[in-house]
């Protein structure tokens, strides 16, 4: 969206002007009809594409090689030098296999995953892959994402109006409402507003980040374990109130 802001990137424009070719073969061929607002709003894979909503991590990590096109710079650095920085974001890592000095401190302070196994006995579990994306791999605090989660509110990092257009639920040629925007799941519950997103790593790592923007009011969830997001099939499908987490969240914050 800073992209888009800049007047550097047209959303409507074909995704695959930036690809290269192994990728436009991830989850069935991109084709030139697949537009960057069609990835951001993961409808590209219906047809025709923009009709029809379903959640693709693979698909969205292809908007990095428009961010490095675009940017200059690699992904990582692009990523530290227009959020994290800007914000002051200490504790947060773009990416595990990050190298520079900084980063090593809250590496070594990375939570080591586990998992139930059959016998309902605590097992380690498998770090995720380290690498970093549009899509996956950043390692924060809750301290932080606070930090980042003010740095939206004051509008530091994009204009009011950008932002308002981010938060606004993709539309099919029909008109129906879906239940993403520009990289953030946008819905209604009790009258107000929901933005949120959430984080799974099967097995590994879970997070809900979950804001009620008329009220100012945010909640953040970071797990070494896939428990926030597993048990709970609604949120892929858009629907943040079938977390349990997030049901006692609204329920405090909604209440009367």
């Amino acid at each position: 969206m800073q992209l888009y802001e800049a007047g550097k990137l047209n959303l409507d424009e074909p995704v695959v002007r930036y690809l290269p070719e192994p990728e436009r073969l991830i989850n069935g061929r991109i084709g030139d009809e697949v537009t960057i607002r069609h990835i951001l709003t993961h409808t590209s894979e219906s047809k025709p594409p923009g009709d029809r909503y379903a959640y693709s991590g693979a698909r969205f990590s292809r908007l990095t090689w428009v961010i490095e096109s675009l940017g200059g710079k690699p992904f990582r650095e692009l990523l530290a030098e227009q959020v994290l920085d800007r914000v002051k974001m200490p504790r947060t890592v773009p990416g595990q296999d990050a190298t520079d000095q900084r980063y090593q401190d809250p590496l070594r302070d990375l939570a080591a995953p586990y998992k139930l196994d059959k016998a309902a006995t605590l097992v380690a579990a498998e770090y995720p892959p380290k690498r970093i994306s549009a899509s996956a791999g950043i390692v924060s605090t809750v301290e932080d994402l606070a930090k980042y989660d003010a740095a939206i509110d004051s509008h530091q990092l994009i204009r009011a109006a950008t932002q308002e257009m981010a938060w606004t639920p993709a539309r099919t040629r029909t008109g129906e409402s879906l239940p993403y925007a520009l990289g953030w799941f946008v819905q209604t519950y009790r009258g107000e507003r929901l933005v949120w997103h959430y984080g799974y790593w099967p097995g590994s790592f879970s997070a809900l980040y979950l804001k009620i923007p008329q009220r100012r009011r945010t909640l953040f969830l970071l797990a070494n374990s896939d428990g926030l997001s597993r048990p709970f099939p609604s949120l892929g499908k858009g629907d943040v109130t079938g977390s349990a987490f997030a049901a006692v969240f609204l329920d405090s914050e909604l209440a009367g």
